[in-house]
């Protein structure tokens, strides 16, 4: 039991009270999610708190629609990530099945680690290159100007179904999609996943920007609305 308990701590799995399977395997699994993508991420922000501006995303998470984070630097964006990852680490070990297989398929990312990889012959980046197109979920961090391999992984995703968790700095809607290169790949990137709906949530910081752009967008269409009324 305590083996099980040391190795459960980097899910914060709580010690439980009966056991459905044998431990076994159980242990097994949480040995597999660990060394295939606990060990691979940032796993010291989980020492942070999770900011109440992205908690949605770690309860509500479903495997089919994509999120966006945007805010300010230190915001919590990466932070609410990596509790994510470890919540659905936490699920593949403890139930299993389904959510092992997709749990264990979880691939984190800088944004400009996947552009280095492109312009690179290395085994290693290639393996990067096609767990990043065809990882169940892709978190995306720090995402800016997207490169031409950036945006081949995308596009090979929105294709294919499969979502993506990405963080951004840009502070409103507006902003992140000049960062990304327009609509077109805004789309791609928001509606990643079979539900073709993504969702953003942006920091306390950025929902006021936000807000205030939404703001003198409506007020300019009123006003472009109004001339064209003229006679």
């Amino acid at each position: 039991m305590a083996e099980l308990e040391q190795l459960g701590s980097f899910l914060a799995i709580p010690r439980p009270s009966t056991f459905v399977e044998p431990e076994d395997e159980s242990m097994e699994r949480g040995r597999k999610l660990k060394e295939l993508v606990w060990d691979k991420i940032p796993k010291h922000l989980v020492k942070q708190a999770l900011s109440p501006r992205y908690a949605a995303m770690v309860t509500r998470f479903d495997w089919g629609h994509s999120w966006v984070l945007l805010g300010e630097t230190g915001a919590g964006k990466s932070t609410a990530c990596v509790h994510l990852v470890r919540e659905l680490l936490r699920r593949g070990k403890v139930n299993g099945g389904k959510d092992f297989d997709l749990a264990k398929s979880i691939f984190w990312a800088r944004a400009d680690a996947i552009t280095r990889a492109g312009g690179s012959d290395h085994d290693e980046d290639g393996k990067l290159l096609h767990r990043a197109e065809w990882a169940k979920l892709m978190v995306l961090d720090d995402l800016s100007a997207p490169s031409k391999t950036l945006l081949g992984v995308i596009q090979q995703r929105y294709d294919r179904g499969l979502p993506i968790v990405a963080t951004c700095g840009a502070m409103t809607r507006g902003q992140f999609t000049e960062i990304v290169g327009g609509d077109a790949v805004k789309r791609w990137i928001s509606e990643c996943g079979k539900a073709r709906k993504g969702i953003v949530l942006l920091s306390e910081k950025a929902k006021e920007l936000d807000d205030i752009e939404r703001t003198e967008k409506e007020a300019q269409a009123q006003r472009v609305k109004q001339i064209g009324r003229r006679p």
